[in-house]
């Protein structure tokens, strides 16, 4: 069985895992589709969220203005990075995306997007 889309392979691991994985024992799987039956898959999500979610809003809403009032803003890297932790949270089950869109003040679609400068660019048309 193949998949590359996270949201499948939520639905297609329980069927077919035997709790027998190669991570069973300790191991850890951070952002993968499959867990490995590891019990530590969500641990590090769940543990910085509350900070994670703090500095993405802020993040968001700070570059925003920046661009707005016509400030160079030059660490879209560090913005991209805390949207990659939460699409790799809601991609290995440790949040949903509505909670990752309630945690992070990002619609669905900023979220879908998966790119923070596009993030940036739509909310300055606003």
């Amino acid at each position: 069985m193949v998949s590359n889309r996270p949201r499948d392979a939520a639905i297609i691991e329980p069927r077919l895992s035997d709790a027998r994985g190669l991570l069973r024992d300790g191991g850890v799987s951070i952002g993968n589709a499959f867990s490995g039956d590891a019990a530590q898959r969500q641990r590090f999500f769940l543990e910085s969220l509350d900070a994670a979610s703090e500095r993405l809003k802020n993040f968001v809403e700070k570059a925003a203005k920046a661009t707005l009032v016509g400030d160079v803003f030059d660490d879209a890297a560090t913005g991209q990075g805390l949207l990659n932790y939460f699409l790799r949270a809601i991609n290995c089950g440790a949040i949903t995306e509505a909670e990752a869109a309630n945690l992070s003040g990002l619609t669905l679609p900023e979220l879908h997007s998966a790119s923070f400068v596009k993030i940036l660019k739509n909310r300055q048309a606003l």
